[in-house]
This record gives structure tokens, C-alpha cells and sequence, in this order.
């Protein structure tokens, strides 16, 4: 009788010991998933059949503004998104669906499967790629609406001398607005190429040493003629500053920030090129005394295509894509621009480079 009493307390303990391995395998086990859910950037979603949640990582939790101990507490309780609600509910009866929901002022791919236990709902931010999709449409129809306007002065003025429907006193002064208009194109579409060209570019831009100073000179002496015509002078500075950087890039961000600063700029008004060279950096300042922008606009000045006042703007020649260039070749070089702007005085743009 104690032989079995002794046989029956070993056997209990080595199934005590085994569930107690096992207990453990499923505690390592667990903060492995805790660990791993817990460092996702998506937000991982658990309910039950009943909606009760099940599991939230700390993403799923920030994403739905929930906070504190969540577990057991009804979904319903925590969130207040209809569409979220309307697709758990969905899963609910055993159809899985996916969606583009707005939650807490960002966008997310959201994907509700159902389960044998219940519902996995998967939070994705797509805010960039949604706000990318969003800025391409808005290109297209820009470019569109750009290359229209144009097009459509060339072809009526060609559609009058093919039908003979313009006297010949009038004809120089038609060539003269098919160039002028021609002309605009093929900067129009020159910008477009330089653009994609930037935005798509995936190899390291080549960098050589030379003189800062020197390209800004240079740039300033391309737009001599035009600054002249506009009554505007332009200062560069007179030093050296040797830097490291692509120096056609460089170029063309002078020529298209003086060149902005003339366009927009008063009878007797002034451009100054200034730089600071630090040990590792340097400060590149352009300043205008021209029109100025409103405060409420310098946010979005280097969007392709915008224009402040665009009526001002029909009457300048430009494509509208100056300053996303700019703002590309500063970021090639892992820069910092900066704007400020005071309407009727003019406007500074720094970049650190």
C-alpha cells in the first residue's frame, strides 16, 4: 500500500514538473508574440465572437486612442469610428473586408479577418503613400491644365493663317505669340523632365569640390539682362567658400531663387546673395525687396504648380516649378530650407547645406 502511495505522489510531481515546462513554454512563448506585436508599427486588433477585445498592441492602442487595460472591455465602449465599427461587425458574421479608414488625423489600411475565435483587425499607416497618390493626381491635372493653356493660344493663332483669316499686317505679331507661347512649352516640359528626373533618381549625386561664391556669381551674371530689364540689382558675395556638393545642382538653385527674387520684385528692388562657411556647413541666404507672401502660403510656395496670386502669375514668365526644384536639390544634399516672408517687403530664404 505505501509502495503505491510513493508510486502515485512520483508519478503527480513528474506531471507537475512537466506542466509546469510546459506552463513555461507557454509563458516564453507568449512574450515572444507580446514582444514581437508590441514593436510592430501596425496595429494588431484581437476580439472575440462577442466583440470583447481579446489582445491590443501598444500600436492598436495608440491608433485608437485607447488607453490603460483594455482587455475584456468591448470594443464598442473604446471606439467611436463608424466605418471601424461597421467592418467589425461585418467580420462579425464571417465576411472579411478591408478598408481606407482616417484615424487619429492619419490614414490606414485597415484588414478584418475572421477567426475560429473571433476577429484579427490590422491597422497599416498609408498617410504618405495616400498623401503621394494624392499629390501625383494632383500633378497630372496640373500638367494638364499647363500644356492646355499654351496649346490652346497656338492653335487658334495657326487656325487664323491657315484659313487666311488674319491680315498680313497682323501676321509678324501672331508668329511672334506662337513663339512666345512655344517657348513657354519647352520650358514647361524641360521643368517636368528636370523634376521626375530628381524624383526618381536613385544613385548618389556626383560631388566635387569648388567655389561657391564663384557659382552664385555666375548665376547672378546668367540673369544680368533680366534683372537689368526689371530694375532690379543683384549682390553676390565677393569672398571664397570651397564646399563639396554638385555644382550643377547648386547652380540651378541660385539661378532659380535670383531669378524668383527679380520676377517678384519692385522697380529699384535688390536681391542679396549672402553665405556663412562654417567648418561643416554653410548658410546660403537669398533676400528680395519685393511683394512678399502671406504667412498663410509660405507652407505650401514649394508645391509643383502653386501660385500665390495666380493673376500675378499669367503675367510673369515661369512654369511654377522653380521652387520644388530648389527645394529637390537641397534635399539631394541632406540640407535645410527655410522661408520668411513680410508682404510689401520682400522675402528670405535660408538653406543650410
Amino acid at each position: 500500500m505505501l509502495r503505491r502511495k510513493t508510486l502515485l505522489i512520483r508519478q503527480i510531481a513528474e506531471q507537475n514538473s512537466e506542466l509546469q515546462k510546459q506552463l513555461s513554454e507557454i509563458a516564453k512563448e507568449r512574450a515572444l508574440i507580446d514582444a514581437i506585436t508590441g514593436s510592430m508599427n501596425e496595429g494588431l486588433l484581437l476580439l472575440d465572437v462577442e466583440g470583447r477585445i481579446l489582445s491590443a498592441n501598444r500600436s492598436a492602442q495608440t491608433i485608437l486612442n485607447i488607453s490603460g487595460d483594455c482587455s475584456g472591455k468591448n470594443i464598442l465602449e473604446l471606439v467611436r469610428n463608424v466605418d471601424l465599427i461597421k467592418h467589425i461587425e461585418t467580420a462579425e458574421s464571417g465576411t472579411g473586408s478591408d478598408a481606407t479608414l482616417n484615424l487619429s488625423a492619419k490614414i490606414y489600411h485597415a484588414i478584418f479577418s475572421p477567426t475560429t475565435d473571433g476577429i484579427l483587425v490590422l491597422l497599416m499607416d498609408i498617410t504618405e503613400k495616400f498623401n503621394a497618390e494624392k499629390r501625383r493626381r494632383e500633378f497630372s491635372a496640373n500638367v494638364s491644365h499647363e500644356l492646355k493653356t499654351p496649346l490652346t493660344t497656338i492653335s487658334g493663332y495657326a487656325e487664323l493663317l491657315e484659313n487666311g483669316m488674319m491680315d498680313t499686317d497682323h501676321i509678324p505679331e501672331a508668329a511672334g505669340k506662337i513663339k512666345l507661347e512655344a517657348s513657354r512649352l519647352i520650358l514647361l516640359i524641360e521643368d517636368i523632365m528636370r523634376l521626375s528626373e530628381l524624383d526618381e533618381s536613385e544613385t548618389p549625386i556626383e560631388l566635387t569640390e569648388f567655389d561657391l561664391c564663384e557659382t552664385a556669381r555666375n548665376a547672378a551674371e546668367s540673369l544680368a539682362q533680366k534683372a537689368n530689364d526689371a530694375n532690379v540689382t543683384i549682390s553676390t558675395p565677393k569672398e571664397t567658400a570651397i564646399i563639396n556638393a554638385n555644382q550643377k545642382m547648386i547652380f540651378e538653385l541660385f539661378y532659380n531663387l535670383i531669378d524668383n527674387g527679380i520676377k517678384y520684385n519692385k522697380p529699384g528692388g535688390r536681391v542679396d546673395v549672402t553665405m556663412i562657411k562654417g567648418t561643416n556647413k554653410v548658410i546660403i541666404t537669398i533676400a528680395d525687396t519685393g511683394i512678399g507672401i502671406e504667412k498663410k502660403y509660405l507652407d505650401r510656395i514649394f508645391e509643383r504648380f502653386y501660385r500665390v496670386d495666380k493673376s500675378r502669375s499669367k503675367k510673369i514668365d515661369g512654369t511654377g516649378l522653380g521652387l520644388s526644384i530648389v527645394k529637390h536639390i537641397v534635399a539631394c544634399h541632406h540640407g535645410v530650407i527655410k522661408v520668411e516672408s513680410w508682404v510689401g517687403k520682400g522675402t528670405t530664404i535660408r538653406i543650410k547645406l
